[in-house]
């Protein structure tokens, strides 16, 4: 079996099968259309899944196996209203619209307004420059019909709104699985296309088996969703996520050779925050904190994996997840993950419209929204000299894994970084011969021309500069920027002073 495909036909079966339906107007051609879709997507999985993404390719699948037109009869069905206090949608003309359109200009909409797809991601799907997409999609729209608002905000929520409602009405898995199946266009070996069909009987029927009963529906489909502004940026090894400002910090299971089983997993604090949200204190959290967790020793409690302790039971995010992809009820949430960058975000939630938020918002980023690059900055920067900083990234990175990767980030505004240029300025002290080893945190200094790069060395307690001597550390120094999330990830000095240690946990977990 190709290594992932399963998983990945569990998590993707339902958003195809929505992408399909409103592309070809009927369940029956949906579920025809996903089934050559998948058949093909595996016969070139290993070879192909590393160079395109495999929701892209699979799109393009679906859209080559689906009719050329609509069904000539739109179902005669009453406007339907969409999620709590929103308006009465009537869809009716949108679909008839829809119907009329040739294929590939009918596949630009519905990438466009139902999933929300950039531009290039469009143009990937349908073998189109970025410039014919927009050409195909501005000649659609100018066959709307009347009644469907001319303003382009308007205009584009009605279209979205119109194409969820046919959407939810969408089968979300495939019953009948080998029914219409058409064969890649190269000719196979002998033998390999039976065993497509006996994998896709497999994968296809775990997905149904597995996942939960979805409402909305579609909740998998991780459209690019916007999220409140209040909510804020949090990333971990290149993937960068959105999460409500309410959340706290804590942990996400780990790999370590301590732990029994072959899979050598278990968790140190994975259960609940271990540092909540406030800004400005320690805050106490609590059980029913909402968190976002990293793999990470946050206490020496440690326990196996699937001990009890290991499962939040409130409102929560895993970075690094272990897993499946999918899924999965836990008591009072649901746990569901997805697949970005190299790693499975998880999200605990008993609100499916949260989850996908979330969900929606994941990205895979070399610099987050923070300013802190995927690459670990080991060494001080001078830049440009007489930089006024405007922010300052705090950058937190860990080689625990024995790879360097960003544990968390966060930014500090102007004043913060102003205080503390003035405050590393006057605090010199003895140079540091060390690199930094296991946990350490760089802070970008930004500003107009170009960015300072300096490093907190924890394991002489010191801030290494590319201009000038080092600083000590101390409430001066430490004050602009080691608080939240600081508490939860970074030890302190081995032998910190008493004015140090309030800003760290403590070394032993």
């Amino acid at each position: 079996m190709a290594s992932g495909f399963d998983e990945w036909v569990t998590a993707r079966t339902p958003s195809l099968l929505r992408f399909a339906h409103v592309l070809a107007g009927t369940d029956e051609a949906a579920q025809k259309a996903v089934r050559t879709a998948l058949a093909r997507l595996w016969s070139s999985w290993e070879t192909d899944r590393r160079a395109v993404e495999p929701d892209l390719r699979a799109r393009d699948a679906v859209v080559r196996a689906c009719p050329s037109r609509w069904p000539a009869h739109v179902p005669d069905r009453a406007p339907v209203t969409v999620g709590a206090g929103s308006p009465e949608v009537d869809e009716r003309p949108v679909a008839a619209w829809l119907g009329t359109l040739p294929l590939r200009r009918r596949a630009v909409v519905v990438l466009t307004y139902l999933e929300a797809r950039p531009d290039h991601d469009v143009a990937d799907v349908l073998g189109l420059s970025e410039a014919s997409v927009r050409s195909q999609r501005q000649r659609a729209l100018a066959t709307l019909p009347a009644g469907v608002p001319a303003e382009p905000g308007a205009r584009g929520q009605a279209i979205s709104a119109a194409l969820e409602v046919l959407a939810s009405s969408a089968t979300t898995h495939l019953p009948d699985l080998r029914a219409g199946i058409e064969p890649p266009p190269a000719r196979p070996r002998r033998g390999p296309w039976l065993a497509v069909l006996a994998v896709l009987g497999l994968v296809v029927g775990v997905a149904w088996i597995t996942h939960e009963n979805r409402s909305p529906s579609g909740v998998i489909t991780y459209p690019k969703l916007t999220v409140p502004a209040t909510w804020r940026v949090e990333s971990y090894a290149g993937v960068q996520v959105r999460v409500p400002a309410t959340w706290g910090w804590g942990g996400a299971p780990i790999h370590a050779d301590f732990f029994e089983g072959s899979s050598r997993l278990g968790a140190c604090g994975a259960d609940q925050a271990a540092v909540g949200p406030d800004s400005s204190t320690t805050s106490d959290a609590s059980s029913t904190t909402g968190f976002v967790g990293r793999p990470a020793v946050l206490t020496f409690r440690c326990v196996p994996w699937g001990s009890d302790g290991v499962m939040p039971s409130t409102d929560a995010l895993w970075f690094g997840s272990p897993m499946k992809l999918g899924f999965k009820a836990l008591g009072p949430v649901v746990a569901e993950t997805r697949a970005i960058g190299g790693q499975r975000v998880t999200v605990f939630s008993a609100d499916p419209q949260l989850r996908r938020e979330v969900l929606g918002s994941a990205e895979a980023v070399d610099t987050d929204a923070n300013g802190c690059p995927t690459r670990a900055v080991q060494a001080p920067v001078a830049g440009p000299s007489g930089l006024t900083a405007s922010s300052m990234s705090v950058c937190v990175y860990s080689q625990d894994t024995g790879v360097p990767v960003l544990l968390w980030s966060g930014r500090e505004d102007a004043a913060a970084a102003r205080h503390y240029v003035d405050a590393v300025a006057g605090a010199s002290a003895g140079a540091c011969t060390s690199s930094p080893q296991g946990e350490w945190v760089a802070l970008g200094l930004a500003g107009d021309g170009g960015e300072r790069w300096d490093v907190v060395n924890l394991g002489c307690a010191r801030i290494m500069t590319a201009r000038g001597p080092a600083a000590s550390l101390g409430p001066g120094t430490l004050g602009p920027w080691a608080h939240n999330a600081i508490r939860a990830y970074v030890s302190g000095p081995r032998d910190p002073a008493a004015d140090v240690a309030a800003y760290f946990r403590s070394p032993t977990g």
